[in-house]
């Protein structure tokens, strides 16, 4: 067994869940993680990034190289959630941001649309 696929399966096992369950929690399908899983396939950086998104409480260093604890202290986990709650808010500000200038750009586009058609007759 590959100490990656060790250190997933130890950690699907730690967190109580199916691989399966752990999988869709990662936007995979039932099986998407059996290469990595049964295989012991290297993960790619997308997947990496995905459980440490989904599961900020796994230590990225343990995760990465088997080194450490499984999971980080408790006064760091508070640090990245804290992170996390601030990035949500910014990323809603921009998508707020986003259908504001999205609602002016498409009236503008009407109202260029009514000049030209002004123009045309």
């Amino acid at each position: 067994m590959s100490n990656f696929k060790l250190r997933i399966n130890n950690l699907i096992e730690e967190k109580k869940m199916s691989k399966s369950a752990f999988a869709k929690s990662l936007g995979k399908g039932p099986n998407g993680l059996d290469s990595v899983i049964v295989r012991g396939s290297v993960p790619n950086a997308d997947l990496l990034t995905k459980i440490i998104e989904v599961y900020p409480e796994v230590n990225p260093v343990w995760l990465l190289t088997g080194q450490g604890e499984m999971f980080l202290p408790i006064e760091e986990r508070s640090g990245l959630e804290s992170r996390v709650k601030e990035l949500e808010m910014y990323s809603r500000q921009l998508n707020r941001n986003y259908d504001q200038l999205y609602g002016l750009l498409e009236g503008y586009k009407k109202r260029l649309e009514k000049l030209e058609n002004k123009l045309n007759t």
